[in-house]
């Protein structure tokens, strides 16, 4: 069974780390996936040499987080015996995570998809997740 576990760093993300290595049965092909946004302008709009580094280094200081919370996930399963890939995925907007891990678990062929809860209540938490 292949699963995809959704992380962004935060605590409810970690729980479905922690979660996913107490249920043998998704340990076949475990793929931590971390979706960040990427700062772009279309090429219509004129902006400044500045603002055009300045976005870069938004960009890579978001995949250097994402890198970093997946090499953590990775290795607190590793040490439990856990194999898993990891793949930073890159969104338009916060409002794409969703769609980005979706399109994303599709292309792998995956069983599942694993993701914390921030701020919803139980039912709605375990129905929708929240990476």
């Amino acid at each position: 069974m292949k699963s995809i576990v959704g992380i962004d760093g935060a605590e409810e993300s970690l729980d479905a780390v922690r979660m996913i290595s107490t249920l043998p049965i998704f340990h076949d092909q475990v793929v931590l996936a971390s979706v960040v946004p990427v700062f772009q302008l279309e090429p219509e709009h004129c902006v400044s040499k500045e603002v055009l580094d300045e976005l870069k280094k938004m960009n890579d200081e978001a995949v250097d987080k994402a890198e970093g919370v997946l090499k953590e996930a990775s290795d607190y399963l590793g040490k439990l015996g856990i194999e898993t890939r990891s793949e930073v995925l890159r969104g338009t907007s916060s409002a794409s995570t969703a769609k980005s891990l979706a399109e994303f678990a599709k292309r792998e062929q995956a069983d599942l998809i694993v993701v914390g809860t921030r701020g919803m209540n139980p039912v709605k938490a375990f129905v929708l997740g929240s990476v």
